[in-house]
């Protein structure tokens, strides 16, 4: 390489050195960083609370750390700063214990002293029930004598902490409903409807935002869920169990379907049930044992004779997205009960997919098999209605279309209409 080279190399460098480095941060970059700066504040000041004790250098690290929080504010504005701060308050919760949160979080002076007081240092000598019984009373003070933001700040932060857990107990893609920005499994909606909340979005196939809740509704519905909570992990789990979990626990035969297989079935016009507490509907229906597991259909023998049918009485877990599905599927057709359906799955309840393959039920195909059908579905259905009877908010329907009674009288509508004018005579 030449020296002239070599001194234009170095004239490119010392240019690049003089000139400043410009980089402008977008909003939410800003926002970024102030969760940064929020989070740091929380363990310095989290650190004293919990090990009650710090020195000056600990202080200075807290001013520091609010005092970036503030030199940002000036540039990204206190609306879009409160929101990123809130954002991290919620975030944060969810990575301590609860009570100790709480009390840090929005116990005064006296709950926190008398908090670290039962605690000791690191907080590890709390006597059995204390730590709640302290936090609860924290969290009554609140939501009685808080100011509304102090009460909606708490409120987000115990909303969250179910949300994280409740989709935790849920396996597999699912649709959800929004509660202040926070989102929960659909299937907690019903509970969120039994407290008296109007339902903004009645479709079982969609999302639902609750968009205009008041404060007193949200700690209704945080009420609800700590009532839920209250009767075990497992009642939690329920919650948002697939449809096959309540099939199952009335020692049903439940009807599944392989991940990545296929099932063929129809609905049998039986007792058919619903569950307040859920998602889920339950119904009776004929398995065709022997249907083709890849396509779902019944291929010919080789000299042409339809292959006998092999079938059995089963019970279906649906979603209520479910029902809609198979209700589209039929169409303008005035009863589920004539058609035959192939279920298959991708190993969650959201990930089942249905598809209707025949116009006529094969059961039907002869009277000798709609015979044998009828008895064993009229022994099912006696049995599943022992196993259902009086059991709490359970409603038990004569036959699937009790379940959505408003969709097939609109069927009968929309027949009618279509119906051929008669020429008067």
């Amino acid at each position: 390489m030449s020296e002239g080279t070599n001194m234009t190399e170095d004239k490119n460098n010392n240019l690049s050195a003089e000139q400043p480095i410009r980089f402008v941060p977008t909003p939410d970059e800003l926002a970024v960083l102030v969760k940064h700066w929020v989070n740091k504040a929380f363990d310095d000041e989290y650190f004293i609370f919990w090990g009650q004790c710090f020195g000056s250098s600990d202080l200075q690290d807290i001013h520091h750390d609010w005092k970036r929080v503030n030199d940002i504010a000036e540039v990204l504005g206190d609306e879009a700063t409160h929101t990123a701060v809130e954002e991290a308050f919620q975030q944060a919760a969810q990575d301590f214990d609860r009570n100790h949160w709480i009390v840090f979080r929005y116990g005064t002076s006296e709950e926190g002293e008398a908090y670290r007081e039962a605690g000791g240092q690191c907080f590890e000598e709390f006597p059995d029930g204390v730590a709640d019984r302290l936090a609860s009373q924290v969290v009554e003070r609140v939501f009685h004598e808080g100011s509304a933001e102090q009460q909606m700040s708490l409120l987000k932060t115990e909303l969250k902490r179910y949300s994280t857990k409740l989709h935790r107990l849920k396996s597999g893609r699912r649709h959800v409903i929004e509660i202040f920005g926070i989102d929960f499994p659909a299937e907690v909606k019903p509970l969120v409807l039994s407290i008296g909340i109007d339902d903004p979005e009645p479709s079982p196939q969609c999302n639902t935002f609750f968009k205009s809740l008041t404060l007193e509704q949200g700690k209704a519905i945080l009420a609800a869920l700590d009532e839920t909570a209250q009767r075990g992990e497992g009642a939690l789990k329920e919650l948002v169990a697939e449809p096959e979990h309540f099939v199952n626990a009335l020692g049903l035969n439940c009807l599944t379907a392989e991940p990545d297989g296929l099932v063929r079935f129809s609905i049998l016009p039986f007792k058919t049930a619903t569950l307040s507490n859920s998602c889920v509907v339950i119904l009776p229906v004929v398995h065709y044992l022997n249907a083709n597991p890849v396509n779902g259909r019944y291929d010919k023998n080789a000299d042409g004779s339809a292959t006998p049918v092999e079938w059995e009485i089963r019970h279906l877990g649906l979603s209520r997205a479910s029902v809609g599905e198979i209700e589209n599927l039929l169409g303008q057709d005035l009863t589920p009960f004539n058609v035959d359906f192939v279920m298959s799955s991708d190993g969650t309840s959201f990930g089942r997919q249905f598809h209707r393959i025949n116009k006529k039920a094969r059961w039907k195909q002869s009277p000798e098999l709609i015979a044998a059908v009828e008895k064993a579905a009229i022994e099912a259905s006696n049995v599943f209605e022992t196993k259902v009877v009086g059991k709490p908010g359970v409603t038990i329907f004569e036959d699937f279309r009790g379940v959505d009674p408003e969709h097939w009288k609109i069927m009968e509508v929309v027949a009618f209409l279509n119906e051929p004018l008669k020429e008067s005579s």
